[in-house]
Formats: C-alpha cells, structure tokens, sequence
C-alpha cells in the first residue's frame, strides 16, 4: 500500500511530513509514503474523477452538514479533530 497526503491539515501540520518520512516509514514499515505537491491541479482533478469512476478511489466523509448548519460544520473543523473530509450541502 501507499500513504499519500495531499491535506495540509489542522495548523498545518501536514506541512512538515515530508521531512519525518523516515520516521514515518520506521513506524509503518517498508511501505511507500507520498507528500505531493500539486503542480498540474487540472490533471489531478482528471485523474480523480477517472479513479472515482473506476471505483478506485474513494473520498473519507466524516460528516455531512446542511447549508443551514454551516457554523456547526466550520466549529467541528475548527476544532482540529475530523478524520475526513466534512461535507456542506447547498
């Protein structure tokens, strides 16, 4: 398996990743990590939704607010706690 991530997280904290790889990779074992950059944003949205229609590629929602509620949803990230991604219908 590959760990990639491409979410600079609460504060930021993804940020730095790519600088620990070594200690991640001690942790997890020999398995790939990736911290990509995002240079070509049209092709990886391409390429997502290809994967996404291919099955291959599946986004984590941790929760689904309504437009209504969208100071519930900005409080819940604002605390640093999601474990996905959080969903605002309009």
């Amino acid at each position: 398996g590959v760990y990639i991530s491409s979410d600079l997280g609460y504060m930021y904290q993804n940020m730095f990743l790519p600088f620990i790889t070594p200690i991640i990779k001690s942790l997890i074992g020999n398995k790939k990590t990736a911290f990509p950059i995002p240079t070509d944003i049209k092709g990886s949205l391409v390429l997502i939704r290809k994967l996404m229609a291919e099955g291959k590629f599946k986004a984590v929602i941790d929760r689904k607010y309504t437009f209504e509620q969208i100071i519930d949803a900005y409080k819940y990230v604002e605390k640093g706690q999601k474990t996905g991604n959080v969903v605002v219908r309009v």
